[in-house]
């Protein structure tokens, strides 16, 4: 992979309705790809530049996780996630959180002075508003 390869997949992402610029388009990668990335150099004006920070700066994040599935092909290809964050006001995704319920026990440890707090929440599961804001890409690692 070259750094332009990776400002390619990046672009590829901005789609002229969720995402119109490089900054509404977010990254979720594989940590074999972020390790790539960050070892991806390009000489410029400033200095050295790695994919990873330029992809981080440029676009609306670009972030590696162990979640995403494992490489392919023997290593050579990893899927990533390419997120259109969408317009202001707009969600392209929800989780809804139904209130919070919260219990304090003053009796348990008082002799030490402690209190126990509980705190509970009712959480829903995260809904794709807007699929056409999400694209599932492979990307190459090798050749």
């Amino acid at each position: 992979m070259t750094f332009d390869e990776y400002a390619a997949y990046l672009a590829m992402g901005v789609d002229g309705i969720w995402a119109t610029t490089l900054g509404g388009v977010r990254m979720l990668v594989g940590v074999e790809t972020y390790r790539l990335a960050a070892a991806t150099f390009r000489a410029g004006a400033d200095g050295d530049v790695t994919a990873a920070s330029y992809l981080g700066r440029e676009g609306g994040g670009f972030m590696g996780s162990a979640r995403m599935p494992a490489t392919t092909n023997s290593g050579k290809q990893q899927e990533a996630l390419l997120v259109r964050l969408g317009m202001a006001g707009m969600r392209v995704a929800v989780c809804p959180v139904w209130g919070e319920l919260s219990i304090t026990d003053i009796y348990t440890d008082s002799a030490s002075g402690q209190q126990h707090l509980s705190l509970h929440y009712l959480v829903g599961d995260v809904a794709a508003v807007h699929a056409d804001a999400y694209q599932r890409i492979k990307i190459r690692l090798a050749a």
